[in-house]
C-alpha cells in the first residue's frame, strides 16, 4: 500500500492511494463471505477460491476497495497527518482497475483551508490613536469618585423618587394573604417602577420606620401570583429605612482615607500616568484588531461544509457544557433562532480565520520565541513561582501554548510596520471594504 497527499486551497484533502489487487481482492472475501450461504460450508466459512468463482475476481476487487481505502487512512492518521474534520470519502470516479498488479483510487478528507496571505506591504488599514485628554482623566477621576459613593440615610423627612429604600411587604386578596407578593428587607429604587403600577405611589413620602395600606387593581396578566390577577389587593409596606447615594467630594481627606496618597495632587498625578497607560494598552489591541482584521478580510478564508459544522458544534459545546449539535437546533426552533444563530457562527468562524492568518503570518515572518523569553511569559503570571518551577508543573501543551502567546505577542509588535496604517478619511472605497469571511454555501437571508 501507498499513497500521496493534496491539497486544495479551499482544504480538501485528498490521499492519493495504490494498493496490490491480491491484497485488494482478499479485503473483499472478508467483506463477502459472510453474505454467501454454500452448500457444505459453514456460515462465513467457505473458501476464498470458491468464492472468487462464485462471483468473480472483479467483484471481490470492487468490494475490498472501500476496506483498502479505511487501511490506507488509518497509515496517514499514524504519521505526523494534518487534522480533518468530518467523514472521509471515497471518490468512486478514481477507481482504476486498468493495472493488472494494483489498483488506485482517491479517498477525500475535508481539512482546514489554505491561507494565502498578500504582500503586506499593499494592506491599508484605517486607525487612529486614542489621544489623551482631561476630559478622559476627569471622567476616570468621576468614575473613581462613583465607585466610593456613601450611603446617607434619609430620617427627616419623606422618600422621593430617586431614593434607595429598604421595605417589608404582605399583601391581602379576598381576605387572604397572598405568599406571592410578601416580601422581607426588599431594596427599591424608587422611580424604577417596582411590582406594579400604583405600587411606589404607597411609598413615595413615607419616612423610616413608618407603615402604610394602600389598595391596588392587579393586572389581569400578573403572573407571579395568579389569584390576584383583575383584583383588589390590600398592600401592607413598612419602611425600614431610606438612604441616598452621595458621590464623596475630591479633597485631601478623601484621598488620604482611600488611596495610598496624601493629597489631590498626588492622587491626580498617579491616575493621570494610570490612564495613560491604559489609553496606550488600548490603542495597542485596537491597532491590532484592526490590523488582523484588514489582513484576515483580503485572505478571504473559506471553510468548507463539513469542517464550518464541526468548529461551530465544538466551541458551542465548549461554551455550554453541552451538545453543540442539540443546541443549535434548539435555537434554530426559537423565535428569532436563526438570525442570532447565523451571528454566533460567524463570530465563531471568524475567530478560526482570524486564528488561521496569525499562524500563517508567524511562518511567513519567521517569528519563534526563546526560552528566555517564555520564562519571562511565565513569571508575569506566576504567584512568587519561578520559571523552573513552573516547568515542571504545566504539560507540554501548556508551555506550547505560552510559547504560541509569545509568538503572537512578538507578532503584534511587528505588524504595524508592515501594514500601512492610514487615517480613515484617506481610505479609499476598495481598500476599506472588508471581504467577510465565507463558508461554502451562501447564507440567504430570510424573505
Amino acid at each position: 500500500m501507498s499513497f500521496t497527499k493534496t491539497k486544495t486551497p479551499d482544504g480538501v484533502i485528498t490521499l492519493h492511494c495504490t494498493v496490490s489487487k491480491n491484497d485488494a481482492a482478499v479485503a473483499g472475501y472478508h467483506e463477502l463471505k459472510g453474505q454467501y450461504r454454500v452448500p457444505g460450508f459453514r456460515p462465513g466459512k467457505v473458501p476464498m477460491a470458491y468464492l472468487e468463482r462464485m462471483v468473480g475476481r472483479p467483484m471481490l476487487v470492487s468490494y475490498g476497495i472501500y476496506t483498502m481505502a479505511d487501511r490506507e487512512l488509518k497509515e496517514y492518521n499514524k504519521g505526523d497527518a494534518e487534522n480533518y474534520f468530518g467523514q472521509p470519502g471515497l471518490v468512486e470516479d478514481s477507481v482504476d482497475l486498468s493495472d493488472e498488479e494494483n489498483v488506485t483510487f482517491d479517498v477525500t478528507l475535508p481539512g482546514m483551508p489554505e491561507v494565502t496571505v498578500p504582500e503586506l506591504s499593499e494592506i491599508k488599514v484605517p486607525y487612529e490613536d486614542m489621544e489623551y485628554t482631561d476630559d478622559i482623566l476627569e471622567d476616570r477621576i468621576q468614575r473613581d469618585l462613583k465607585a466610593h459613593e456613601r450611603k446617607v440615610m434619609i430620617e427627616d423627612k419623606g422618600v422621593a423618587e430617586g431614593d434607595h429604600v429598604v421595605v417589608d411587604i404582605t399583601a391581602v386578596c379576598d381576605g387572604q394573604d397572598v405568599p406571592g407578593l410578601k416580601e422581607d428587607n426588599r431594596e427599591l429604587v424608587l422611580g424604577n417602577h417596582y411590582l406594579v403600577p400604583g405600587f411606589e405611589e404607597i411609598v413615595v413620602g413615607m419616612k423610616a420606620g413608618e407603615e402604610k395600606e394602600g389598595e391596588i387593581t392587579f393586572p389581569e396578566t400578573f403572573d407571579r401570583a395568579p389569584e390576584v390577577q383583575g383584583k383588589a389587593v390590600t398592600m401592607h409596606v413598612t419602611v425600614k429605612n431610606a438612604f441616598d447615594l452621595e458621590v464623596p467630594e475630591l479633597n485631601d481627606e478623601y484621598v488620604a482615607d482611600t488611596t495610598e496618597f496624601e493629597n489631590v495632587a498626588a492622587y491626580r498625578e498617579d491616575m493621570a500616568k494610570r490612564v495613560q497607560k491604559d489609553i496606550e494598552d488600548q490603542n495597542r489591541l485596537m491597532r491590532m484588531d484592526m490590523i488582523i482584521s484588514m489582513i484576515v478580510s483580503k485572505c478571504n478564508v473559506t471553510f468548507l461544509d463539513p469542517v464550518k459544522e464541526f468548529l461551530v458544534n465544538y466551541e458551542l459545546t465548549n461554551q455550554s457544557g453541552r451538545d453543540g449539535a442539540k443546541l443549535r437546533k434548539e435555537i434554530a426552533s426559537m423565535q428569532g433562532g436563526d438570525i442570532y444563530l447565523q451571528s454566533m457562527e460567524n463570530d465563531i468562524l471568524n475567530n478560526y480565520a482570524a486564528n488561521l492568518v496569525i499562524d500563517k503570518l508567524l511562518e511567513m515572518l519567521e517569528v519563534d520565541a526563546t526560552d528566555e523569553e517564555v520564562d519571562q511569559e511565565l513569571e508575569k503570571s506566576a504567584s512568587g513561582k519561578s520559571a523552573e518551577e513552573l516547568r515542571k508543573l504545566l504539560s507540554e501543551s501548556q508551555l506550547e501554548n505560552v510559547k504560541h502567546q509569545v509568538k503572537v505577542n512578538k507578532l503584534y509588535e511587528l505588524l504595524p510596520e508592515k501594514v500601512q496604517l492610514v487615517s480613515p478619511d484617506d481610505m479609499d472605497l476598495d481598500d476599506a471594504t472588508e471581504v467577510p469571511v465565507s463558508t461554502e454555501e451562501e447564507t440567504k437571508p430570510q424573505e
